[in-house]
């Protein structure tokens, strides 16, 4: 006689949903919100100010097109620049003189307006998701509340 596997947290059909499907569910939609996050730089802040000449700060710009060209911007400066080191002395290198935009890598510059792309493009998605989570959390029990947390604390102090 076979035994039945048991599988903890399996997320019911739609329609089939019950109490005991709430962990899973809200599992799943916290899993959803930090893929979306991830794929565009996720919380990381990165720059301490984000106003880009010719742009204005890049968290208020909320046209995907015009922070394509923002990249476009920060790519096309970077390259004019390491050209121009090639035509001063020997002395002026970019080790010496790394390119920077206020006070930022072109890296950071990408990464902040990718990021702001994310949230730009999801922003529909994300704030469904939240309400889902925040639903989906008032029918969480205290001990699974509870367990949640201690999960949570065991992986920043690297517990497994």
């Amino acid at each position: 006689m076979a035994k039945s596997k048991t599988v903890k947290n399996e997320v019911a059909a739609p329609g089939q949903f019950t109490k005991e499907n709430v962990p899973a569910l809200l599992e799943a939609v916290n899993a959803k919100m930090n893929e979306l996050k991830s794929r565009f730089g996720g919380d990381d802040k990165g720059l301490k100010n984000d106003e880009l000449d010719g742009f204005g700060n890049i968290s208020s710009i909320t046209d995907v097109p015009n922070l394509i060209q923002a990249i476009s911007a920060v790519v096309g400066r970077e390259k004019a620049y390491k050209e121009a080191i090639k035509l001063t002395d020997s002395s002026v290198t970019l080790s010496k003189y790394p390119f920077k935009l206020n006070g930022s890598t072109s890296s950071v510059w990408i990464k902040c307006i990718n990021r702001q792309i994310g949230e730009v493009t999801f922003k529909d998605e994300m704030d469904k998701l939240k309400e889902a989570a925040a639903h989906l959390e008032k029918h969480v029990s205290e001990e699974q509340k509870f367990e949640n947390d201690m999960a949570k604390f065991a992986d920043v102090l690297g517990i497994k």
